[in-house]
């Protein structure tokens, strides 16, 4: 679907601007969207995932690990496949309030891509290209043959305003692309 087709349907969650925005702007913020017991759930799988990953020494296919971690000081890049590694990870992609929110960008007949999750330590670390403090990067693709994109990038810790600012800059992200195109 083209921006035009998606933006003549219907919105479920955003309203309309909101909408009209993310394609003009590239990006889309919309502050206080996932609910406080979402987010006790997702710190929650956090916690565990740093727990369980003291226990590497090395990176492995679930953790990417920096090369300074310790059991002691973990350092955690990214989490691979998130959804397999956590059911409640798979339960926020699949939310009815994350799939009507990408609808209303990508517009009907979704399907799950890909999921990670990316941690970004206050006391520094290996970068990872996205990053808020700890964010959940959910990507949904349209089905058939126009097969598009859209990533959603939700922020499961606090990051200052002027630190998100610097991670989203006008038509960094919501272009519609074709599979397989940069």
């Amino acid at each position: 679907m083209t921006p035009e087709s998606v933006l003549r349907r219907a919105p479920l969650v955003l309203d309309q601007r909101a909408r009209e925005q993310y394609f003009e702007d590239g990006y889309l913020t919309v502050p206080g969207y996932v609910g406080a017991a979402w987010l006790a759930r997702l710190r929650a799988v956090v916690a565990a995932k740093i727990e369980e990953s003291r226990g590497l020494s090395a990176s492995d296919d679930q953790f990417d690990l920096a090369p300074d971690h310790t059991a002691d000081k973990p350092n955690i890049r990214r989490l691979c496949k998130a959804i397999d590694r956590h059911p409640d990870l798979w339960a926020f992609a699949v939310d009815g309030s994350v799939v009507d929110l990408i609808a209303d960008l990508l517009g009907p007949d979704l399907r799950f891509h890909s999921s990670k999750l990316n941690f970004k330590w206050a006391a520094g670390g290996d970068a990872v290209r996205w990053h808020s403090k700890t964010g959940v990067l959910v990507t949904w693709s349209r089905t058939r043959r126009d097969c598009h994109r859209a990533g959603t990038r939700w922020a499961i810790a606090r990051s200052s305003p002027r630190r998100r600012r610097r991670t989203l800059s006008r038509g960094s992200g919501a272009r519609i692309r074709p599979r397989g195109a940069r």
